[in-house]
């Protein structure tokens, strides 16, 4: 397993994969934190059969796909499938946010994303899809998920995402794609003097319990069914590796 273990949606695919594993014998697994020089390093002296990885850079896919590796992904990162994908229904948790939201009576709504994130893209879609249908619209934001060292970008972005929640109309819910995404939201309320959820009520994705306790306000999320994605994730790599042809759409 090749994940990034800051991530809660990581971290909490690992027991669904565990736990699918009892049921095949012989499978030996080992768990990688990250996409570093050491780790790429460690999979070429192992030489691992199949990788289950979240591939939120072609390179790594690359490096892997050329010392003949399976790989199935369990990110939605990119819009076109280039390996054997696991993924949720990212469309789906849109419109549930968009309901949850309407179910609290809002009368202004948002979203707030990542550019050039697959997931972003759909739950924003998903979220203004539930939205139209019940005759509502939703204004949207997104911006770059910049791991920039450099204070100056990192604080640009800040400033953009603080304009437009100031000039949103209030009481206003927003969702965001994510947890990271919602508690930047909840940073640049707190930097705006506006009452969250009084004035903003945030909700996010992937119930990051320590993401969503660090918040200044606690956060609200929808939980993923990950346990299950890791258990699917485990059985399509088997399949390939017994020798089934890979799926022609993510799963």
């Amino acid at each position: 397993m090749l994940l990034d273990l800051t991530m809660a949606y990581d971290r909490t695919l690992v027991p669904g994969i565990w736990k699918a594993a009892r049921g095949f014998g012989g499978i030996e697994f080992l768990l990688l934190d990250g996409f570093t020089a050491k780790t790429l390093a460690l999979i070429d002296r192992l030489k691992p059969e199949g990788v289950i990885a979240h591939i939120d850079d072609l390179s790594i896919g690359a490096f892997l796909q050329e010392r003949g590796i399976r790989i199935v992904d369990v990110s939605d990162r990119f819009a076109r499938a280039r390996f054997p994908r696991i993924v949720s229904d990212d469309l789906e948790v849109g419109r549930w946010g968009a309901r949850h939201l309407r179910e609290r009576g809002f009368a202004h709504y948002a979203f707030c994303g990542f550019t050039s994130h697959h997931f972003s893209d759909l739950r924003g879609r998903g979220f203004a899809e539930q939205l139209a249908s019940e005759n509502c619209t939703a204004s949207t934001f997104a911006s770059p998920a910049s791991r920039s060292s450099r204070s100056e970008v990192r604080d640009l972005q800040f400033e953009k995402l603080c304009d437009w929640i100031r000039g949103l109309p209030k009481p206003v819910g927003i969702m965001a794609c994510n947890d990271n995404r919602a508690y930047h939201i909840i940073e640049a309320c707190h930097c705006l003097g506006l009452r969250v959820p009084h004035e903003v009520a945030v909700l996010g994705v992937d119930n990051d319990e320590i993401r969503c306790e660090m918040a200044a306000v606690p956060i609200s999320s929808i939980a993923l069914n990950t346990q299950r994605i890791g258990h699917e994730a485990l059985c399509l790599l088997v399949a390939l590796l017994d020798g089934h042809p890979a799926p022609d759409r993510p799963l």
